[in-house]
C-alpha cells in the first residue's frame, strides 16, 4: 500500500470518531456508510480522467472531510459564502500554477483541484439552493468564481450572509419556513442601490456546523447542518438527488473552467497538457452542458502527422520508458482528437524515436473560422513500463515524470506546413494541412458531409439515385438528405435523368414540384392513372391547362372532368378549350339537345356573332343577315342535307373573305380581326360537315 493510501485510511478512521462526537451525528459532506459520494459524483462527472489521476483527485476530496472538517470555508457551511468562494478560487489559482505545461505538477494539481471541487459540490449539499427550487448552477462561468457576496442575487435568489436581521434597511426583513427549509428576504422601502424596493427574494443559507465557534447566518433564519444537509439519501429523501445532480454538473463545469483558466494563462499549450496527460485513451473530455461541450463538426478537415520525434532530455539517468499523446485541439476547447502511443518505449537521449513508434495521423473537422492547435505530450514511466500516466506524491519517488510537451497554434485559414518545434525535452516535426478525405467517393469531403449530416461512407445518403456531391455541387442543387427535394413524388435521380446535377432540356426540375406550371405536380403527371406530360402544360393542345382539365388534381380521369390527354373529350368535333371559350359543353356532344352535335351545329358561331360590336359590320342589317343564314343552314343540317348546308356556308363565307389587310366591298364584316375569326369558325364547321 502506498504511503498516501495508508495515511488516508488512518485519517478515515479518525473522521469516523469525529463524526461520532458531533452533537447531531450527521455526516460532513455527501457521505454514506458505503462508497464516498464525493468520489461517485466526481467519477460520474468526469469518466474520461485516467484512473490513477481520478483516485488522487477523490482521495484529496476525502481528506477535506478529515483535515478541514471544521473549517466552514471548505464546505460552504455557516453561511460563509464569501469564504468558500475565496477558498475555491485560492485552490483554483494553485491548480492553475500546477498546470503550467513547462512544469506540470500533476500530483499537486490533482490535490488542489480535488479540494476545490469538493467545496463546489458541497454548495448543493449544505445550502438550501435546491430546497428553494433552483435548478441552475450557482457558478456557470469558465473564469474564477464570482464572489458570492452578501445579499447578491444569483438566478433570482439572494445570498444571505451576516448577523443582521434587517440587512437591507430598517424595514427589510428575513423570515424562515423551517418545514420547507426556505428563507424569504424582503428588501423594504429603502434598500441599497441596485436592489428593487419592497420586493421579496428567496434567500440562500447554509447549515451551521456545531463545532464552529461562530457562524455568518442571521439568528432568525438559522438552520443546523443536520437540518439542511443533503449528504445522503437518508438525510434528505427527496432533495438528495437534485443536489447530487447539480453537484455532478458543477464538477463537469469545473473541468471546463480548469481548461479555460489554463488556456488563458499559458495559451493553448496549457489545456493541451491536461488533455494529453490526464485524459484516458478513448475518453471524451468535452462534457455536455458546459462551454466545452462538443460542437457540430465544421466542413473543413485538418490533417496532422508527426514525421520525427527527437528525445532531448528524458528526465531519467538511463533510458526512459517513454509514452506519447498526439493531439489536435480546437482553440475554444469544444473539440479534440487524440492518438496515444503508450507502450513505454525504452529510449535514451539524444535519440530519435523509431518511425514505427510515432503516433498516427489525426484528422478533425473544423469551421473555417476556427483556430486549432497541434500538440505532442509525453511522460516517462518511472514506476515501471505500464504505459499508464501516474501521479507523483510523497512516498512514491519513482512516479511518472511528465515531459515538457510541444504545441503550435494555427489560425483560421492556415496554409499547409511542416514545422519543427522544440521544448526542454522534445524536438518534434509536425506536418499539418487542410485536406479533403472523401471516403465514399461522392464528391464531398468527409468533414463537409458530417457538417451537412450526410453519410461519409454512403455516396447516396437519401438513396434517390444521385450522389451527395452531385446534389450539393450541381448548378439546382438538390437536398442530399431528402430523396425528393421538391416533394412531388419523383426521386431527384429520376428527375435529373442524366445525374449531372443540372436541370437539362427534357428533364423535370427536381427543385420545382410543377415544372410546366400546369397546376399538376410532376409526380402526379408521371405516375397518375391518367398520366400527362410534366414538361407540357397542355398535353393535348386543346388550350386548357392539364390542371384545369383535371379539376381535382388527382391525375385520374374522373366524371365531370375533360380529358387532358384528349383535345375533344366529347368527340363532337370541337376541342375542349374551344368549347369552353365559346359557351358549349366540352362534356356534352350536343350542348343544346337539338339533335345536332356541337361540332356540326351553328349556335357557337351565332353566339360569337352576337358578341361582336355593331361597328364591325358594314351595315345595320348584316348581323341579322348572317344569323338568318346560319339558321337556315342549321335546318339543312337537321334534315341531313349536309351537302346543301356546306354550299350555303361557302356562300356565306364569300361575305367574310376580304381580309388580309382590309375588307372588300362584298364583305358583311369589315373589321379584319372579327372577320378572320368568324371566317375561321365557318371553315371549321365546313370541315366538320364534310368529314
Amino acid at each position: 500500500m502506498s504511503t498516501k493510501k495508508y495515511l488516508l485510511n488512518i485519517a478515515r478512521i479518525a473522521i469516523c470518531l469525529l463524526i461520532l462526537l458531533q452533537s447531531n451525528g450527521k455526516a460532513l459532506a455527501f457521505k454514506t456508510d458505503g462508497p464516498d459520494i464525493h468520489a461517485e459524483i466526481t467519477s460520474e462527472a468526469l469518466p474520461f480522467i485516467r484512473p490513477d489521476i481520478m483516485d488522487d483527485i477523490t482521495d484529496e476530496a476525502d481528506l477535506e472531510d478529515i483535515g478541514n472538517a471544521n473549517d466552514p470555508d471548505h464546505h460552504f457551511d455557516d453561511c460563509h459564502f464569501v469564504g468558500s468562494t475565496y477558498k475555491i478560487n485560492d485552490n483554483l489559482e494553485n491548480a492553475r500554477i500546477d498546470a503550467n505545461p513547462k512544469a506540470f505538477d500533476s500530483g499537486d494539481l490533482a490535490d488542489k483541484w480535488g479540494q476545490m471541487i469538493h467545496t463546489a459540490e458541497d454548495f448543493y449539499s449544505h445550502s438550501n439552493w435546491v430546497d428553494t427550487g433552483q435548478t441552475t448552477l450557482i457558478e456557470p462561468g469558465v473564469g474564477f468564481w464570482n464572489g458570492l457576496s452578501p445579499y447578491s442575487i444569483h438566478d433570482g435568489a439572494m445570498i444571505v450572509e451576516g448577523e443582521e436581521e434587517h440587512p437591507l434597511g430598517p424595514d427589510s426583513s428575513l423570515s424562515l419556513d423551517s418545514n420547507n427549509k426556505t428563507v424569504t428576504v424582503s428588501t423594504g422601502s429603502n434598500p441599497p442601490d441596485g436592489l428593487p424596493k419592497n420586493t421579496n427574494f428567496p434567500g440562500i443559507i447554509s447549515g451551521t456546523w456545531p463545532s464552529n465557534s461562530s457562524d455568518h447566518c442571521p439568528d432568525n433564519v438559522t438552520l443546523s447542518h443536520g437540518d439542511l444537509n443533503k449528504d445522503t439519501p437518508e438525510a434528505s429523501l427527496f432533495l438528495f438527488e437534485p443536489a447530487y445532480d447539480l453537484a455532478t454538473q458543477q464538477t463537469r463545469q469545473e473541468w471546463c473552467r480548469l481548461l479555460h483558466v489554463s488556456r488563458d494563462e499559458y495559451g493553448i499549450a496549457g489545456p493541451a497538457a491536461l488533455l494529453g496527460l490526464w485524459v484516458k485513451p478513448g475518453g471524451n473530455p468535452h462534457p455536455a452542458d458546459t462551454q466545452c461541450a462538443p460542437v457540430d463538426p465544421g466542413p473543413f478537415e485538418v490533417v496532422a502527422s508527426i514525421s520525427n520525434i527527437q528525445i532531448i532530455e528524458d528526465e531519467d539517468d538511463g533510458a526512459g520508458n517513454l509514452n506519447f499523446v498526439f493531439l489536435l485541439i480546437n482553440q475554444n476547447l469544444e473539440q479534440s482528437v487524440r492518438t496515444e502511443v503508450a507502450n513505454s518505449l525504452s529510449i535514451d537521449e539524444p535519440k530519435n524515436v523509431p518511425g514505427d513508434q510515432l503516433p498516427g495521423t489525426l484528422r478533425m473537422c473544423v469551421k473555417n473560422t476556427d483556430t486549432v492547435a497541434v500538440s505532442l505530450q509525453a511522460w516517462d514511466d518511472d514506476d515501471g513500463p505500464d504505459g499508464e500516466f501516474n501521479n507523483s506524491y510523497p512516498g512514491a519517488p519513482n512516479a511518472d515524470d511528465p515531459l515538457d510537451g510541444v504545441t503550435i497554434s494555427l489560425g483560421p485559414g492556415f496554409s499547409a506546413r511542416t514545422q519543427t518545434v522544440s521544448s526542454d525535452n522534445l524536438k518534434v516535426t509536425f506536418s499539418v494541412a487542410s485536406n479533403t478525405t472523401d471516403s465514399d467517393g461522392d464528391g464531398l469531403g468527409d468533414c463537409y458531409e458530417q457538417a451537412l449530416g450526410t453519410l461519409p461512407n454512403n455516396p447516396d445518403t437519401d438513396n434517390d439515385g444521385l450522389k451527395d456531391g452531385i446534389e450539393v455541387n450541381g448548378s439546382n442543387p438538390t437536398k442530399p438528405l431528402i430523396a425528393d427535394s421538391d416533394n412531388d413524388a419523383l426521386l431527384d435521380g429520376i428527375e435529373d435523368a442524366n445525374h449531372n446535377g443540372t436541370w437539362d432540356s427534357g428533364e423535370t426540375n427536381p427543385n420545382n414540384p410543377d415544372t410546366d406550371q400546369d397546376i399538376l405536380q410532376d409526380g402526379c403527371e408521371v405516375l397518375g392513372s391518367n398520366p400527362t406530360k410534366p414538361l407540357d402544360s397542355d398535353s393535348d393542345d386543346d388550350s386548357l391547362l392539364d390542371g384545369v382539365e383535371d379539376a381535382n388534381h388527382n391525375c385520374a380521369l374522373d366524371p365531370n372532368e375533360t380529358n387532358p390527354n384528349d383535345p375533344d373529350s366529347d368527340d363532337d368535333g370541337l376541342n375542349d378549350g374551344f368549347e369552353v371559350a365559346n359557351g358549349t359543353n366540352p362534356l356534352d356532344a350536343d350542348s343544346d339537345d337539338d339533335g345536332i352535335s356541337d361540332g356540326k351545329d351553328v349556335e357557337w358561331i351565332q353566339g360569337s356573332i352576337n358578341t361582336l360590336p355593331d361597328n364591325v359590320f358594314q351595315g345595320t342589317g348584316n348581323r341579322t343577315a348572317i344569323l338568318s343564314q346560319l339558321d337556315a343552314i342549321e335546318v339543312l343540317v337537321s334534315k341531313g342535307k349536309l351537302t346543301q348546308a356546306v354550299n350555303e356556308l361557302k356562300l356565306l363565307r364569300t361575305h367574310v373573305d376580304g381580309c388580309g389587310a382590309s375588307a372588300d366591298g362584298n364583305d358583311w364584316i369589315v373589321e379584319c380581326t372579327a372577320q378572320i375569326k368568324i371566317r375561321t369558325y365557318i371553315d371549321l364547321l365546313i370541315s366538320n360537315l364534310t368529314n
